[in-house]
This record gives structure tokens, sequence and C-alpha cells, in this order.
């Protein structure tokens, strides 16, 4: 059996057959053997329980060392990008002539939280519609002007979604054109095989 997007030919397939079941039994043995010495209460396993207790607490110490930092970077980047979408909305609101006076920052902030909960609910990708009428409502009920909010929302939206949009369809472009199994496929089969006969 191989993993996912790899034929049988592949080299990941070669190197590493069945590494699920491998981790899985090595896993299994490991704590058999571990309640094993535990009930029996071994002198051998007591020896190795208190070199694997150390063990344990140095990975303990490392993943405590490289983790949390690694956790609060991707919070940070998160609460950044986050931001970022927020701040592409407030440019756009102002720059279609939204003022301060008629819409916040702080309602801006909350019409976007709850258009950013309208995207959860799958009904279109991407929330597209639900999510601009949604935010278009709420920024229309804070005080700002009709055409000026509907501008600056499709505004929004268009910076949010057509930069994520083109870079998909250039990466599908491209898993198409130079995606793996090109080089091995060769070219294309004869004419008295033809394909699915």
């Amino acid at each position: 059996m191989t993993a996912p997007g790899h034929s049988p030919g592949s080299s990941s397939a070669r190197r590493f057959p069945n590494l699920t079941a491998w981790s899985l039994l090595a896993l299994l043995g490991g704590f058999s053997l571990g309640l094993a010495g535990h009930l029996s209460g071994w002198a051998a396993f007591q020896a190795f329980g208190s070199v694997a207790q150390s063990i344990g607490e140095l990975w303990i110490a490392a993943l405590q060392m490289v983790t949390l930092p690694l956790a609060l970077m991707l919070t940070l980047a998160a609460i950044a990008g986050n931001l970022t979408v927020f701040a592409v909305l407030l440019v756009s609101l102002r720059a279609v002539g939204v003022e301060s006076n008629e819409v916040t920052a702080i309602e801006a902030f909350a019409g976007w939280s709850l258009a950013r909960a309208l995207q959860l609910i799958p009904l279109t990708p991407g929330g597209v519609g639900p999510v601009e009428l949604g935010l278009t409502a709420i920024l229309v009920g804070f005080g700002g002007a009709n055409a000026e909010v509907v501008a600056a929302v499709l505004l929004y939206r268009l910076f949010t979604i057509v930069p994520t949009l083109l870079l998909g369809l250039a990466t599908i472009g491209a898993w198409r054109w130079l995606g793996p199994g090109k080089a091995e496929e060769g070219v294309a089969p004869t004419a008295g095989n033809p394909p699915g006969g």
C-alpha cells in the first residue's frame, strides 16, 4: 500500500513501506513492555524506568524550549495576519469616503468580526455573498452611507479574495504542468490502448 499521491514505484514508497503500521506496532510493543515491567516489578525494568524517566524529562525540557516560543510566534503571526485583513477593510472604508464620524474603527472592527463569523457558515466558498451582505448591513447600520459602504466592502473583498484565488489558480496550473508523476508518465498512451480501456 502506498501513501496518497505516490505511485507504487516512487522512492518514498520503497524507503518507508507501511510506516504507519510499523509505528503503531512499535508503540503498542513499547506500551506492553512497560506495562509488563511495571506490573511484575522486575529489577531490569525498574532500572530502565529510571533511565526512561530521565530521558523523558530531557525531552520535556527540550520541547518546552522549542514549542513555547514556536507557539508564541505562531499566535502572534495569526493575530498579525487577522489584523492586517482588518486593516484592509479600514483603509478601504477611508479610501472611498466613509469617515470616522460615520463608522469608527471600533464599529468597523465589530462589523468585520461578525462578518468573519459569517464566513464559518459554509453556504458558499469563502462566504462570497453572505459575508458582503452581512458586513454591508452592519456598517450601514452603524451609520455609513449605503453606496460608500458597498464600494468599501467590495474593494475589501477584492483585495482579500482575488490575490488568494489567483495564487491558487497559478498553483493548480503549476501542479498540473510540473506535478509528481510527470517524469514517470513519459509519452502519451499509444492509439491501441485507449485510456480506461
